[in-house]
């Protein structure tokens, strides 16, 4: 069987790749289908996700889809013509786009669902391409999959679809985010936030990320605590985290904030563990891998409620409204000064991370392509 993985989000996106969903899929997919051959197909001529494996070959498909009538051309066409030409089997769209003129089936796989240009988080210039074509999108697809039960509701309820015909794959993060000895977590504080403890921040990428929320909420902590507690901000690109920084140039606790950009793959899961506390409170129903990766890492969590943030995370976190720094700041408070909840979230986080396992996701969508290949 030849199947077909849509990577082109994945290849246009900088940083660490074992942070994005399709990226988990290659890594298990190919492994597990061991007598099938992969193709992914994205939009960039470097395109080299997983060179080495024998079993997957790049397809790069040019020029760039930026914008609605590139995106369009993109997929109906350019991307049509290639799955005919390698003969593929199926075809997984793990960004909730597909293509709506072939006739390979697909498996559309949705890990956000989001519409509103304040809360969005995809580009401007694709948002309109979302909001005309999804509809169609769930319609063409041969099996519609999220990774969340919050989103699956979402679907059913603004597609009409019936529950029985959007399956959950789950969630799951690798091995490799797991917790740090204490030698280990001083050596990363020391090289990373001049060895003081501190808050770990990811995203800054857009506003929706709500890292101005996220920074108000770090000023009134520091009034209240007089601590020397830092926050530590990573990010794929630090282009709009410096923009906003230098927006605040009366920023009071500037020199307590570290910015970590273009972080090797490596880096990344240290940072985590070591953290005294994640704080996570995107605007927006965002894509939940960094809570799980904080919990795995036995980090306590400070998270955005009512949306798949809060279903991820189940009772592991301290939940806040991401709209009211206030909220933010009190939960940071919390943290710090109850060393007993803290290991209480600990602990259960831990448990609760647990439960998440990334081979029983790809299992399922082991599933769903056999299922879309045989409808």
């Amino acid at each position: 069987m030849r199947i077909g993985v849509d990577t082109r989000v994945l290849v246009n996106e900088k940083g660490p790749r074992f942070r994005n969903y399709t990226w988990q899929l290659l890594q298990h997919l190919p492994q597990q289908y061991s007598k099938h051959q992969f193709y992914s197909f994205s939009d960039d001529e470097n395109n080299d996700l997983m060179q080495g494996l024998d079993n997957i070959t790049a397809i790069s498909i040019t020029p760039r889809a930026i914008n609605f009538l590139t995106l369009k051309w993109w997929y109906d066409v350019k991307l049509s013509l290639a799955l005919k030409k390698y003969k593929i089997d199926v075809l997984i769209c793990p960004n909730g786009i597909c293509s709506l003129t072939t006739k390979v089936p697909q498996v559309l796989i949705f890990q956000q669902l989001n519409f509103s240009a304040k809360t969005s988080f995809a580009n401007a210039k694709t948002l309109s391409f979302y909001k005309k074509y999804t509809a169609s999108f769930v319609k063409k697809a041969k099996v519609v999959a999220t990774v969340s039960q919050n989103l699956k509701d979402e679907i059913v309820k603004r597609y009409l679809k019936k529950p029985e015909e959007i399956t959950v794959t789950g969630l799951g993060v690798p091995a490799f985010f797991k917790p740090v000895e204490w030698e280990e977590r001083e050596a990363i504080k020391e090289q990373y936030a001049e060895g003081f403890e501190y808050f770990i921040f990811t995203g800054g990428l857009h506003p929706a990320d709500n890292l101005v929320g996220v920074l108000k909420a770090f000023s009134l902590f520091k009034k209240w605590q007089k601590s020397g507690m830092k926050l530590l901000i990573t990010a794929m690109d630090d282009t709009y985290l410096q923009r906003e920084l230098e927006k605040l140039n009366t920023y009071k606790y500037r020199k307590d904030v570290f910015v970590k950009s273009n972080l090797s793959e490596p880096e990344i899961p240290k940072l985590v563990a070591a953290a005294y506390a994640a704080i996570y409170t995107p605007l927006s129903n965002a894509f939940a891998t960094v809570v799980l990766e904080a919990l795995q890492s036995e980090v306590p969590v400070i998270a955005s409620t009512g949306n798949n943030i809060a279903e991820v995370a189940g009772e592991s976190a301290l939940f806040v409204n991401p709209s009211k720094p206030e909220e933010i700041a009190e939960a940071m408070k919390t943290v710090f000064k109850d060393e007993n909840l803290r290991n209480k979230l600990i602990e259960t986080g831990k448990q609760h991370a647990a439960t998440f396992n990334p081979d029983k996701s790809i299992q399922v969508i082991s599933q769903l392509i056999e299922a879309a290949v045989c409808k």
